[in-house]
């Protein structure tokens, strides 16, 4: 009954792991879906192999001393819960705030202190691997090209893009693999590359649902055809991403085919062309690294919308191009 996806199933999975018996009351019936959202990997399998049971649609209403009572998320009804020797509520558990006032009152609502005092640090946050990706992309179908991004985060979790490229045929490297405030982190270099069409999907899909977009734009220049399947979240997004990039690398000459979870590529050259982001940031960027190699000039309409994430965007990628 929590709100917070990111904490619940890795204190679930925590507990789990130490030989507690775990339950998790969630009031969504996506957890999985927003999970994946935001990238965790597959802590839902391991919860699942540690013996957790999810129980969706269910608000937490009421903390008894013999159990707990839950409220359906849809028509109200009511439900109780016995037999439990303790309730972990992870952040946001109590919507209600009566509730965690009562609780509160009755001094049943208290912080676990930590072991040690906190100690404040120098922090080195890793470059965004998804912010990495269309200079990646953009190294590997531009004819003329080698690029060194340093300080890359490169959490298996969030690093299918490399996996995928590599696949694909691209010259990339890390090098200088380090640890970096406890994360894995590199400098990615990557060359001109010949690459050749694959089958993405799979377990793979929510380490770089992301970069789907500009993945699409490397499969144009690939040889033969390229399957992007499972990664039906994108219709979700900013933007329904799968049809958005269909319509507009359409527009470029791209062969390209929608599907209901992703899209088939067939390499083919592009052609400048005037396309639009849909306000996407992401659908943005993609359709800029698609005009570096299109034949002709490319507008992308609602350019400014990459300030969401990169506001050097524009300024690294003229650079590049002009020193290529």
């Amino acid at each position: 009954a929590q709100e917070d996806y990111y904490e619940t199933p890795c204190v679930a999975e925590f507990l789990a792991e130490r030989g507690k018996q775990v339950e998790v009351f969630h009031k969504s019936a996506h957890l999985g879906t927003e999970i994946a959202r935001y990238s965790i990997g597959m802590v839902l399998s391991r919860m699942e192999r540690c013996g957790v049971t999810v129980h969706p649609n269910l608000i937490l209403a009421q903390i008894q001393a013999n159990g707990l009572e839950f409220v359906s998320s849809f028509g109200g009804k009511t439900y109780r819960k016995d037999g439990f020797d303790s309730v972990v509520l992870v952040y946001g558990s109590v919507p209600q705030h009566d509730l965690y006032d009562q609780l509160k009152a009755e001094g049943r609502i208290r912080l676990v202190p930590q072991e040690a005092p906190l100690v404040a640090q120098d922090i080195q946050v890793p470059a965004d691997l998804s912010a990495a990706a269309y200079y990646l992309v953009a190294g590997a179908i531009h004819p003329q090209a080698r690029l060194t991004i340093r300080g890359v985060g490169t959490n298996p979790t969030r690093a299918g893009l490399i996996q995928v490229l590599k696949e694909m045929g691209a010259r990339l490297t890390l090098e200088n693999q380090r640890l970096v405030g406890g994360e894995p982190v590199a400098d990615i270099i990557v060359e001109s590359s010949s690459l050749r069409g694959i089958e993405i999907g799979g377990a793979i899909i929510p380490q770089l649902i992301d970069e789907v977009m500009v993945l699409a734009v490397a499969a144009t220049q690939a040889r033969g055809r390229t399957v992007i399947r499972d990664a039906q979240e994108l219709r979700v997004k900013e933007s329904d991403r799968i049809a958005a990039t269909v319509r507009e690398l359409s527009r470029m000459g791209a062969r390209i085919e929608e599907l209901p979870d992703g899209m088939i590529i067939e390499g083919a050259p592009l052609r400048g062309a005037t396309v639009e982001s849909y306000g996407d940031h992401r659908m943005a960027m993609s359709l800029a690294v698609a005009g570096l190699v299109a034949a002709g000039e490319t507008i992308v309409q609602g350019a400014e919308v990459v300030d969401i994430s990169d506001p050097d965007f524009w300024h690294t990628l003229e650079k590049l191009a002009t020193t290529a």
